[in-house]
């Protein structure tokens, strides 16, 4: 069967780790000579898309002396050959948005069994009240990821030139205020008579609420089919249609220009963005205050998890770096303001066929954005409508592998 991204791959690498080696052509990167398992030092292996987070690895080596630690890295497009060496990994540390790719692969230990019962630590102590749903294999039925980074998405914005022209300059306020899509549209107005612009492209909105719905439902519901999303294209028709939209990409030189000069006053980033502002424009970063984003929209940006391989052979030494990976970042987690949210998250079901789904989607909104008095309800629908006549094969395979 053909598609891409997801289920053939996904296959081909079961087959490949069951034996079938001519199936999947191995990477020397990752091939391991057979004689590593048998040191006397233990080596927790690791494949990951980020780059070794060294502080963490060293105070793990001094803490057990007796252990060593190697990080391999890789991109998320070769996590399949990754996976696929002669030697396992004993961890997998991905961006967030890699977990959809492997959630189907019976490769990865549960960890919400003993001896880890790491959903309660996940859900009291390190992300209070989190959604699990997104970290979970694409059955329910296993936790198999636990997350690392988890950057709460803001609204960024000029609080001194929206104060100057009457709109609230407190977070709280300015978050209350914002809710009301046509409060946004207002300011928008506004502000463009005066030279400052709250939004870079018309489907800034879809995009920042799109990002806490998923594409498919696990009952073969349409997750897009919410008030939310609807207020969300009916806000970027009508910044669209009154020519409220800068057009500009915000990480180009034009761009950090228009936020260096007061140009652009509103940005849309994950709690990381604190750090670009400095970094971007520092005689103007202390100006800059964050809210949670506009139409009551909770995401996240960013951030990564961590896996243990089923076919690991220092499990319990994993679980040790695991643990102690999580104890290292707590003073980061504890500084963050998205803290307060996680349990405003919703939990998503991420599937092998995002990717596809994805690709449709952002072709679809801009096209649908041409055609301003069509009512958005039918619009979403008909978006869901195409992604489903277009993977109708694959959506078949993958409800039969999660049902009962």
């Amino acid at each position: 069967m053909k598609r891409s991204g997801g289920i053939t791959i996904i296959l081909l690498l079961v087959m490949a780790l069951s034996g079938c080696d001519e199936i999947m052509p191995k990477s020397e990167e990752y091939a391991q000579p057979a004689a590593k398992a048998t040191e006397a030092k233990k080596s927790i292996r690791i494949i990951a898309t980020i780059d070794e987070q060294t502080p963490i690895t060293q105070s793990f080596r001094q803490a057990h002396p007796d252990q060593n630690v190697e990080w391999v890295k890789t991109k998320g497009e070769d996590l399949s050959y990754a996976l696929a060496g002669e030697t396992s990994p004993d961890l997998v540390i991905v961006d967030n948005v890699w977990i959809r790719q492997l959630n189907d692969l019976d490769l990865f230990e549960d960890l919400s069994q003993d001896p880890y019962r790491a959903e309660s630590r996940i859900t009291d102590e390190w992300f209070p009240k989190l959604d699990l749903t997104s970290y979970k294999s694409l059955d329910g039925t296993k936790l198999i990821a636990i997350p690392k980074d988890l950057p709460v998405e803001f609204t960024f914005y000029r609080a001194d030139i929206l104060e100057k022209y009457g709109f609230p300059p407190e977070p709280k306020a300015l978050g209350d205020y914002l809710e009301d899509p046509a409060h946004w549209v207002h300011m928008a107005k506004v502000l463009k008579q005066n030279s400052h612009w709250i939004f870079s492209y018309a489907t800034d909105p879809t995009y920042m609420v799109s990002g806490g719905l998923g594409y498919l439902g696990r009952n073969k519901e349409n997750p897009r089919n919410d008030a939310r999303m609807v207020n969300a294209l009916n806000t970027a028709k009508a910044i669209q249609a009154e020519g409220l939209v800068r057009n500009l990409n915000i990480w180009d030189d034009n761009g950090k220009n228009a936020i260096r000069n007061g140009e652009l006053v509103m940005l849309y980033w994950g709690e990381w963005g604190k750090y670009l502002l400095k970094e971007w424009s520092p005689e103007t970063s202390g100006q800059w205050k964050m809210t949670r984003l506009p139409l009551g929209s909770y995401v996240t940006r960013g951030g990564a998890a961590i896996l243990m391989h089923k076919k690991s052979e220092n499990k319990p030494e994993a679980w040790d770096y695991i643990q102690h990976s999580m104890t290292q970042e707590a003073p980061y987690r504890d500084s963050l303001e998205g803290k307060l949210w996680y349990d405003r998250l919703p939990g998503i079901w991420v599937t092998p066929l995002d990717r596809r789904a994805e690709e449709i989607w952002n072709a679809e909104i801009p096209n649908k954005l041409q055609d301003l008095n069509s009512p958005s309800i039918i619009q979403l629908n008909e978006i869901d409508a195409k992604l489903r006549s277009e993977l109708n094969k694959e959506l078949m395979i993958l409800h039969e592998a999660i049902s009962p």
